[in-house]
């Protein structure tokens, strides 16, 4: 059986503006004899990489390929990439990912749409050297966190690799995406005895969840149990609305929001947001309970 090798790199760059600007790279297009690094692999090996490119120009300027030849000269088979612009106005209406797995050699790719983004999209993919034999995203529940989330897929022949860039202010809204990922990939690939393989950006530590996680879970169930106890139902009008506001804060056309937007994960976020409304609208106040008064103690004989 083959061994993989899930090989995760943090990539720090650094550079002063002035040579961010320039045309030329700035940095040693050879490795120096003390840098020499051996990147062989054993027989039988996958590397597996997993990068935040932060949109291919967040630090240096037009940097597609530094980060190619870089995951040229580790010898990567399949990289997972977050932070990836589709056609925006920032990044000179590029598609990034296709553009990079044109510079590794016309690899294989799939992307996925988190959320529509100045003129275009802003979402998350993966690409690999081998063709992949079925490729899909699924659109992540928002939850209360800050933006929409996405998961991206691509099964191999013997493996299956997927990403995703979890929100960055809420472990609840975390916690969702957790669920909705660990329960796509045990219907999809529980039985299909090949291993999965989760890169990406999950804004999270070590065991930096586990304080949160219950209340998460208990706040999840009951959300659920209210909705379907009281007949919660979302319309295509209120779809509709949504679309509407989500289409005006991101500046959008209403069209391209809906193309990158999954109807039925959004039907499910304005299912619980009813939801937690009709158990705050039903609360009733009730005043404090005044503190008893303490015993006094029996005074002490002399």
């Amino acid at each position: 059986m083959k061994k993989y090798l899930m090989t995760l790199l943090t990539l720090g760059l650094a550079c002063n503006a002035a040579a961010c600007m320039e045309d030329e790279p700035f940095y040693d297009t050879e490795i120096p004899p003390h840098a020499s690094i051996d990147n062989s692999k054993g027989e039988g090996v996958t590397r597996l990489v997993t990068y935040n490119v932060g949109i291919f120009n967040k630090y240096i300027k037009d940097d597609y390929q530094l980060i190619a030849d870089m995951m040229k000269e580790i010898d990567a088979d399949a990289i997972c990439m977050n932070e990836l612009d589709n056609n925006t106005n920032r990044t000179r209406h590029v598609y990034q990912l296709k553009h990079f797995a044109s510079l590794m050699g016309s690899w294989d790719f799939e992307y996925g749409a988190a959320m529509p983004y100045d003129g275009g999209e802003y979402g998350e993919g993966v690409t690999t050297c081998k063709k992949a034999v079925n490729k899909f995203s699924v659109a992540l529940p928002k939850g209360v966190g800050a933006e929409p989330r996405v998961l991206v897929v691509m099964e191999m022949e013997d493996y299956v690799i997927c990403t995703s860039h979890l929100d960055h202010v809420s472990s609840e809204a975390q916690l969702g995406q957790v669920e909705l990922i660990t329960k796509t990939m045990k219907e999809r690939y529980g039985d299909s005895g090949k291993p999965v393989f989760l890169g990406g950006d999950m804004n999270a530590i070590r065991n930096s969840l586990r304080p949160s996680a219950q209340a998460a879970v208990r706040t999840n169930v009951l959300l659920d149990a209210v909705a379907a106890a009281e007949n919660i139902e979302v319309s295509e009008e209120e779809c509709e609305e949504e679309y509407k506001k989500l289409a005006e804060s991101y500046k959008m056309e209403l069209d391209d929001v809906k193309k990158a937007l999954n109807a039925d994960g959004l039907k499910s976020d304005l299912k619980l947001r009813k939801a937690a409304r009709l158990i705050a609208d039903s609360a009733v106040a009730v005043a404090p309970k005044a503190p008893e008064a303490a015993e006094e103690a029996p005074a002490s004989e002399e």
